[in-house]
């Protein structure tokens, strides 16, 4: 269907119809030609990132105790995370290097965070 059938949204209504077809559009299902572009190109990607293998993603601690465990698509990490300040390679170990490098930053922050509010509720009970 031609572009200029549909009128041209506000940022603010495209992500509206981003939203509305994230929430409602099943993959693998019709997508209906009377649909706004925006919508049809969030279904058409939806359906590519649902053929896609995951990538299965478990961060632990050194004790075996598990932080996060979860599975995403290669295609869809650029959009989610930054893997270590570069693009996504196309191999599969750079790709997975890549993500346990960035998740390992994240929990070093995390994990200082935590450390220093351990030391800050512990100063504030010696008072």
């Amino acid at each position: 269907m031609d572009m200029n059938l549909f009128r041209e949204l506000t940022p603010e209504e495209e992500v509206d119809f981003r939203t509305w077809a994230n929430e409602n559009y099943t993959p693998g299902s019709m997508i209906d030609e009377v649909w706004h572009p925006v919508v049809r190109e969030v279904c058409h990607q939806m359906n590519r990132s649902a053929r896609e293998p995951k990538v299965r993603v478990v961060m632990t601690k050194s004790n075996g105790q598990v932080l996060d465990d979860f599975e995403v698509t290669p295609s869809a990490l650029p959009n989610h995370m930054e893997l270590a300040g570069a693009p996504v390679s196309s191999t599969p170990i750079e790709l997975a290097n890549r993500i346990e490098e960035t998740l390992r930053n994240r929990f070093d922050i995390l994990d200082d965070l935590y450390w220093h509010a351990q030391e800050e509720l512990e100063a504030s009970d010696d008072s």
